[in-house]
């Protein structure tokens, strides 16, 4: 009875209309210990699927190539989702009031998303491709140009960016 009683009237509670609304929690990204050794370590996991590209073409072995591509492209997306979920928000929260590391924080990220697009052009490319001399030609072009960027971004990552990420 007490639900229709309150729903007609009968059982009126005080203040219901007045009761502040409670705040919702703020989820704030918090600091981890280990990020940094887990980033690191999955830039050492895609330097190891790259160097197994690298060898795959050298040895002509093409049929293999487009499953380690897949890889390559699921390994940078992990990596890139933490990045951005665990490693971004937090160091743009830290140095908000910075704006010179806010800004380099910016332009490093939107550098690391548009290598990124590079890379999923690059293994959509490829993946699919039937491997001719040209094609192969092409691919160890790219591959390499792949390596260059690749090799020069986690070298700023481990010796610049990432010094940005310190307990708040």
């Amino acid at each position: 009875m007490g639900f229709f009683s309150t729903l007609f009237g009968k059982n009126k509670t005080k203040n219901r209309v007045n009761r502040p609304i409670q705040e919702m929690p703020v989820n704030k990204i918090t600091y981890k210990s280990d990020l940094i050794d887990s980033l690191k370590d999955d830039h050492q996991e895609l330097f190891k699927i790259y160097g197994e590209l690298v060898e795959l073409a050298n040895n002509d072995a093409f049929i293999k190539v487009p499953t380690k591509l897949g890889e390559f492209k699921l390994a940078l997306q992990a990596h890139i989702l933490v990045e951005n979920v665990q490693f971004y928000v937090y160091v743009e929260e830290l140095h908000k009031s910075d704006p010179t590391h806010s800004e380099f924080i910016r332009d490093v990220r939107k550098e690391m998303n548009t290598i990124a697009r590079v890379v999923v052009n690059f293994v959509k490319k490829y993946q699919m491709k039937v491997f001719t001399p040209d094609v192969k030609k092409m691919f160890f072009e790219e591959l390499n140009a792949i390596g260059e960027a690749l090799t020069k971004r986690v070298e700023m990552e481990e010796s610049k960016l990432y010094t940005l990420y310190v307990a708040g």
